[in-house]
């Protein structure tokens, strides 16, 4: 609404958002035909993977500056029943974003420090190559993982009363489960914002579909005035992905 107000000449042909925000993604793309319902469920969501997060402990770290084979090779290297972890994020090549319990975390930071010093040491002379850098996340849980499972029984009913449209043929609504844009079955919509809950959010191939289908003018909403809003991240990951792209927040 506030697009459809601020700039009234404005047409987009799809739209995207990362975890939460591929709801108002919906809204917007006319999946979900109301902000009421998209409010509805948003509300649902948060609820049930709260539950979820008072079953066990469990964090999110961010990593920049390691590939994604880099990454499941130092999470298979120390990985066990007990030390689960999860590549939650694929935000762009070079970031990503891991979940598991705390302890699990605590080592993949020692391992992550450890592999900075090694590559470091074995560098030196060629100049060395950028280290990893690994931030702990400020939320509550483990989430996009299978850590919130136990959030499907409560949120699957709500979900499978709220309305969903078939697929418009003027936008493309992507999906974090699979990076492509979301099918015309409304079916196959719910199991996807389903699995959404529990599977690893795919930022970078969603952004890499919309290149590739020459998608080049993006615009980032951000709630809240000039002084207060947010960092424009997303528009960050998506430069990062491809530098040249006309971009506003």
């Amino acid at each position: 609404e506030f697009l459809k107000i601020s700039h009234p000449s404005l047409r987009w042909q799809a739209t995207a958002g990362l975890s939460l925000g591929e709801y108002p993604a919906m809204v917007v793309g006319g999946r979900i035909p109301s902000w009421r319902d998209g409010l509805r469920i948003v509300q649902a969501r948060g609820k049930a993977m709260s539950t979820a997060t008072k079953t066990e402990k469990t964090e999110m770290l961010s990593i920049i500056g390691g590939t994604r084979a880099d990454i499941e090779k130092m999470i298979n290297r120390h990985h066990s029943d007990h030390s689960a972890l999860y590549i939650s994020n694929h935000l762009s090549s070079t970031q990503y974003v891991v979940s598991g319990h705390p302890l699990s975390i605590d080592l993949l930071v020692h391992v992550i420090k450890e592999e900075n010093k090694a590559k470091s040491d074995g560098t030196k002379e060629k100049g060395g190559r950028r280290a990893m850098k690994a931030i702990r996340l400020p939320v509550s849980g483990g989430f996009h993982s299978p850590f919130m499972s136990s959030s499907l029984p409560l949120f699957t009913p709500i979900l499978e009363e709220t309305p969903i449209t078939a697929a418009s043929q003027n936008y493309e609504v992507i999906s974090n489960r699979t990076g492509l844009p979301h099918p015309s079955d409304v079916g196959s919509v719910r199991c996807l914002l389903s699995e959404q809950i529990t599977h690893p959010v795919l930022w970078e191939e969603s952004m890499k579909y919309l290149l590739l289908n020459n998608y080049t003018d993006f615009y980032e909403m951000i709630l809240g005035n000039d002084n207060q809003a947010p960092p424009a991240t997303l528009s960050r990951l998506v430069t990062s992905i491809h530098s040249s792209l006309r971009l506003s927040h």
